[in-house]
């Protein structure tokens, strides 16, 4: 093909990726809006995929958060496919900054984290219990707001720099 078409091609192409959306939010900053979102009752839906060894796990989440003073009180009941029951239960404060602040029984001292626009960002020390033992790693948590019911989160652990299992959470925030 001669060096102009697929030049034009190529601009034809990309010029169509710039048009109208018909997204009624384009353009605007979504914000994620923590204490709003997760005020309430949530259910939610994932998967833990581990990076080397053992089967990939489903679980599913019953949440409700509520507000106490200045601190966001989110209840977590996990249950996993294999029958095992977990409960986390996060105290989360924003900070005078705009910033994240929260602890879990589970957390090693505090995540810290932000929101920009639809997206939150958390950074912690997660005390994970296994068969051999338990584990410290260290979690990258990110979530993305879609509009009032859904988000989705993706959660990255570590050990020492090197990835060990991804978590991918669908949440919907129930009426």
């Amino acid at each position: 093909m001669p060096r102009f078409t697929f030049l034009a091609f190529l601009l034809i192409g990309l010029a169509g990726c710039g048009g109208p959306s018909s997204d009624p939010d384009a353009g605007r900053t979504r914000r994620f809006d923590l204490e709003q979102y997760f005020t309430g009752r949530m259910k939610a839906w994932g998967l833990v995929e581990p990076r080397f060894s053992g089967p990939v796990r489903q679980f599913t989440v019953d949440m409700e958060g509520r507000r106490e003073g200045d601190v966001l009180v989110l209840d977590e009941h996990f249950v996993y496919s294999d029958g095992e029951k977990q409960f986390r239960q996060w105290r989360i404060r924003r900070l005078a900054d705009g910033s994240i602040q929260g602890e879990a029984a589970d957390v090693t001292g505090m995540a810290h984290g932000r929101e920009e626009g639809a997206s939150l960002f958390l950074a912690y020390a997660l005390n994970l219990k296994t068969k051999s033992g338990e584990w410290r790693l260290d979690a990258d948590d990110r979530g993305f707001r879609f509009d009032d019911e859904m988000a989705l989160n993706r959660l990255r652990l570590s050990k020492w720099g090197v990835q060990v299992a991804e978590v991918t959470i669908a949440l919907r925030k129930l009426p």
